[in-house]
């Protein structure tokens, strides 16, 4: 193979996949021989000599297995850790899925998730789901999505868009009396209105209004449009334009059109990118602001064009006496958005803006069009469980947590966060040499303070509270796919306003509500993930990511791996309540500006800088280009934050991990595989980021966090006990 250096290492693939089966094969041999040596051992001797323990659960054998086949034993530990881990399961998985340009342990977890998703749903694997109103209004969905063809689908693109169009008209563009150039005081009140019934759809292009709790409205920007614009560049906006002669344009009016609304969207963005949110990369959610309602005028603006306060009033049903009593949130950074549209809107004649509408309706069917069907590279199965998901996320979360959560396992990842929080990060900061007494004390204590959530919500994993959540959700057999979509629309407002008085059943119950909100849901509810959140200081293990290779579910399996993979990502989210962003909220979670001296700050940031120079140096791809190849590197600065966090949670887990071991004793061996508890820990640590990328896949990637290469390597060679565990000298690479 040539590693990421660039230099050639003399491998025969096809003599390493032989190899690998062989070894398979003899791991297998070794493990049924050793087993009947230790029973011969153990029953003809009566010494009272120590006999080696071996695990030899379902899980530890298949392990024992799948190390024998992964790991290319050819390349030196100390000199390429990532190669030495991950090569038999990019070896494997090149084969498989030739066509996605990065695949890893995620991307399996998530179709292990979907298969046994499905298996609940169809096969009744789990008979307590029988039964259940939501559940069969799931099952629905997805049926209707997999047996639907586009022929059903563009059926009924026409009646969508002529009912989009008709609450959407502020301007009469057929009235030659209207003037096109002016906001009258008349064209600014109808336009409010349309776009108080937008914003009730969720189909308001310049922002969104949704309940963050009972009677708390947010106000953000409509993040999924803008970086729909953002991606799509020109095109989205030139194929609008080609469809404006259906709301009476002929050709040259509809090019000159379609200039104009470019230019509008490109200011928007320009907007969008200038004033987005205050956001920690790591997180799923921007950090919020909460004010009054009254104090609305002085943080957006008074405008005439979009009334915040009488807004709430219009879509919720809010008296006006109630209003000064309502707080609202916002995301930090946006303020100044919102204060420019106005302007934004002024700028612009009242015919461009209310073509804008009408394209973005447009963008809206292209987006169902898109929503009806999928790339080539997705299977249907794939789409219509992403769909699914996404309509009925709480079933999709309770179908997991029945069928591949259990007691153990949530005892095993509470003891995980428990032991990473109070042994390892608490003695990394009461070691730590860039912090003051002052500093140190605060870390301290926002440590203790720090909330851990395990699994999902209670409330959530009843039956009876799914049914009610779900049960003004409508989904039968006899609806097409496309009236499914619509319906569901139409859910999801009630819903909102539900939240919005109180109504809705609660699944979220004593947890943070933040995790109501359904942008955070492919973070812990439908996603793969484990974070952490400042604002509140909390940290979160959801049943998502609670599966193998990440936690098995027994408590023979090696600690080392599990404390190696899960634990080095649950210190690395943790880690993130003390880096320059985090350590602005105090252990309660609120905004304080720093936790942290001056002094203590600036010898942080001085100690990041060692990591930009060492992380750019690492490659990470090879790009092949008309003129020749090249190696590309890691982003030091780009990805500095989560370098940091990596290094930390690596150190807290090892540290979190020697304590566990002091105080249960030595685990059971893993039967053929040479190597110790605590080289198992870092191969646990590799494990987590293999990945199979085609050959100049990152030549464009802006991902804050390092490749997988980078993450592996980077960590280790900082790491003295990685050094101690494989006997690197001072001359090796991982050293």
């Amino acid at each position: 193979y040539q590693n990421m250096a660039g230099e050639q290492v003399s491998v025969d693939k096809g003599r390493y996949r032989i190899t690998q089966i062989c070894l398979a094969f003899l791991a297998i041999l070794a493990i049924g021989l050793l087993i009947a040596v230790i029973i011969l051992a153990v029953g003809g001797s009566g010494s009272g000599e120590n006999v080696i323990e071996y695990c030899s659960t379902a899980s530890c054998l298949k392990l024992a297995s799948d190390l024998a086949e992964s790991l290319n034993t050819s390349v030196s530990p100390c000199h390429d850790f990532y190669h030495y881990v991950c090569d038999g399961f990019d070896d494997e998985i090149s084969w498989i899925n030739i066509e996605q340009p990065e695949y890893g342990w995620f991307n399996l977890l998530t179709e292990d998730e979907q298969h046994t998703f499905l298996d609940a749903l169809y096969y009744h694997t789990d008979p307590e789901l029988v039964g259940r109103t939501s559940v069969a209004k799931t099952i629905a969905f997805y049926s209707a999505c997999f047996d639907s063809d586009q022929a059903d689908e563009e059926a009924n693109l026409d009646s969508y868009v002529d009912d989009l169009a008709a609450y959407s008209t502020f301007y009469n563009v057929s009235d030659p009396n209207v003037p096109a150039n002016e906001w009258t005081a008349e064209l600014q009140a109808k336009f409010r209105t349309v776009i108080d019934v937008l914003t009730s759809k969720q189909q308001n292009p310049f922002f969104q209004l949704s309940a963050a709790g009972t009677k708390l409205p947010l106000f953000t920007q409509n993040t999924d449009l803008m970086n729909a614009y953002i991606m799509a560049e020109n095109s989205t906006v030139d194929a609008m334009t080609q469809v404006l002669v259906k709301f009476g344009l002929n050709e040259s009016e509809a090019d000159q059109m379609g200039n104009n609304i470019s230019a509008l969207v490109s200011n928007m963005i320009h907007m969008y990118a200038n004033n987005s949110p205050s956001v920690d990369p790591h997180t799923y959610e921007y950090a919020t602001n909460t004010s009054s309602m009254a104090d609305i005028a002085s943080i957006f603006g008074e405008s005439l064009f979009f009334p915040f306060d009488a807004m709430v009033e219009a879509i919720y049903g809010v008296k006006q006496s109630e209003l000064e009593q309502l707080s609202f949130k916002y995301y930090s950074g946006t303020d100044t958005y919102f204060q420019g549209l106005p302007a934004l809107l002024s700028n612009a004649s009242p015919k461009t803006v209310q073509f804008f509408l009408y394209a973005n309706i447009v963008f809206y069917q292209l987006d169902y069009q898109q929503l009806m069907s999928q790339s080539r590279f997705v299977s249907r199965t794939d789409f219509c469980v992403d769909q699914t998901a996404k309509q009925f996320p709480y079933v999709f979360g309770y179908v997991l947590w029945r069928t591949m959560y259990s007691n153990v396992t949530h005892e095993i990842a509470s003891t995980l966060a428990e032991s990473i929080k109070n042994e390892g990060l608490q003695e990394l900061i009461e070691n730590a040499q860039w912090l003051d007494d002052e500093s140190r004390s605060a870390a301290l204590k926002k440590l203790e303070f720090m909330q851990l959530y395990i699994g999902f919500p209670p409330q959530m994993t009843n039956e009876d509270n799914l049914d009610a959540y779900y049960a003004m959700a409508v989904a039968s057999d006899d609806s097409t796919y496309a009236e499914h979509v619509l319906l569901m629309d139409e859910f999801a407002v009630d819903n909102n306003n539900r939240t919005f008085w109180g109504t809705q059943t609660d699944l979220i119950g004593t947890w943070p509500a933040d995790l109501s909100d359904p942008s955070s849901f492919d973070a812990w509810l439908t996603g793969i993930n484990a974070f952490y959140m400042p604002l509140g200081n909390w940290f979160i293990i959801p049943v998502t990511i609670s599966q193998p290779p990440f936690l098995v579910s027994d408590t023979q399996y090696p600690s080392a791996l599990t404390f190696g993979g899960l634990g080095s990502v649950c210190g690395h989210e943790m880690s993130h309540g003390f880096d320059p962003s985090g350590s602005t909220f105090d252990f309660n979670g609120s905004f304080v500006g720093s936790i942290f001296s001056n002094e203590s700050g600036s010898k942080y940031l001085d100690n990041m800088k060692c990591f930009v120079d060492q992380y750019d140096k690492i490659p990470v791809d090879i790009v092949t280009k008309w003129n020749g190849s090249y190696a590309l590197y890691d982003d030091g600065n780009r990805t500095i934050t989560e370098n940091v966090a990596d290094n930390a949670g690596v150190a807290a887990s090892w540290t979190a991990w020697r304590k566990y071991v002091d105080e249960r004793g030595a685990e059971s061996a893993l039967y053929g595989v040479d190597l110790t508890p605590k080289q198992l820990f870092f191969v646990g640590w590799a494990r987590a980021w293999c990945s199979s990328n085609q050959p100049g896949v990152l030549q464009y990637d802006d991902d804050v966090h390092s490749p997988g290469y980078a993450r592996v390597n980077g960590v280790v060679q900082n790491s003295p006990h990685f050094a101690e565990a494989f006997s690197c000298t001072d001359n090796d690479r991982m050293n």
